[in-house]
Parts: structure tokens; sequence; C-alpha cells
């Protein structure tokens, strides 16, 4: 801001010297300006600028983000198709996620503290979530360890190693019915 009214100021003074150019002592007075006003915008471009303090609530509109972002995804994927009523009360709790994030920025919001400044402090907590959210996907796509894949054992599935090679003879089977519920059954007067 104040970088913007040297300029204004200097542009001023360039534009007056331009149109005194018949009078000396008005040239040497502006020109006395003109230097002090590049002194000033020099000062000021070399000071870099506080950045501005954070939202009150940061932490939990970050984790509210958090929460939103498969949610968005969502809703981008299903565009023109019927949706379950699952994913469709996922999207009702965007809609809520949304409402919680604008209520704590308002509450985050200084007493005297104009739209612009706040406007520009709610942008950098939404650009510095995104930073984060990008590193964060950048180092679990980078971690290539080989996944270990659980084998599921089926009762029909003959088990790898030595047993392919040596196939154990079977069982004969016994004609008669074998085992308790079979005995029970043999003694029933139901027939």
């Amino acid at each position: 801001v104040l970088l913007k009214q040297v300029s204004e100021r200097l542009e001023k003074v360039q534009n007056e010297i331009a149109e005194s150019s018949t009078k000396p002592k008005k040239i040497e007075k502006f020109n006395c300006a003109k230097e002090k006003i590049e002194q000033r915008k020099a000062l000021l471009q070399g000071i870099n600028p506080k950045p501005p303090h954070q939202l009150r609530h940061e932490s939990e509109i970050h984790k509210l983000l958090t929460e939103m972002a498969p949610l968005q995804k969502l809703e981008e994927e299903s565009a023109g198709r019927l949706l379950s009523v699952k994913e469709t009360q996922m999207i009702g709790r965007k809609i809520e996620i949304e409402q919680q994030i604008v209520d704590l920025e308002e509450a985050s919001r200084g007493w005297f503290e104009d739209d612009d400044f706040f406007d520009i402090r709610v942008n950098l907590t939404r650009e510095a979530f995104t930073a984060k959210h990008k590193l964060s996907k950048k180092k679990s796509v980078k971690k290539t360890t080989p996944a270990v894949i659980p084998k599921w054992v089926t009762p029909g599935q003959i088990k790898s190693g030595a047993s392919k090679a040596t196939p154990k003879p079977k069982k004969a089977k016994q004609q008669g019915a074998s085992g308790l519920f079979a005995a029970m059954m043999m003694d029933s007067d139901s027939d």
C-alpha cells in the first residue's frame, strides 16, 4: 500500500517537473522532492512485510478441509448420475462442513479488521492447507515399498511348497454314516 502511494507521488512530481520547465526554482524544488521520494521507494522495496497472523481456529479449519477433500472428489465424480443414499448423505455432510468452515473463519475475525485484510488471511490459510495437502500426497506417492499381500486360504486350495510335489493319498470313504450325528439318526424312531 505504501509503495503504491509513493509511486503515485513520484508520478505527480514528475508531471509537475514537466509542466514547470520554465521556472528553475520550482524545478529545483521538485527535483529535491523527487530524490527523496525515490529514496523512500527504494527503502520500501527493501522491506519484507511481516506475514499476517494465522486465523484463531486454523487447526480446526484444516481438519474440516481434510475431512471435506474426499467428499469433494465424490461430488466431482458423481456429476450427472444418480447417487445412492449413502453418497447423498455424504454430500449433505459436505454442505455442513462448508458451513462450519465459514463459521470458524468468521469467529477468527478481529474486532476492527477490515474485509480486505481478513480475506488475505483466509486465503493464506487455504493456500497453506493446499500446500500441506499436496506435500503429503507427494510423500505418500514417493513411498514405493512392496506391499505384502496376505494370502487367503480357502478349504479346497492346495498349499504351496513341498505338498505340491508329493500328493498325499486320499482316504477311502466309508460306506456307512459315521460321526455322532449319524449315530443319533440311526437310533431315532422317525423312519
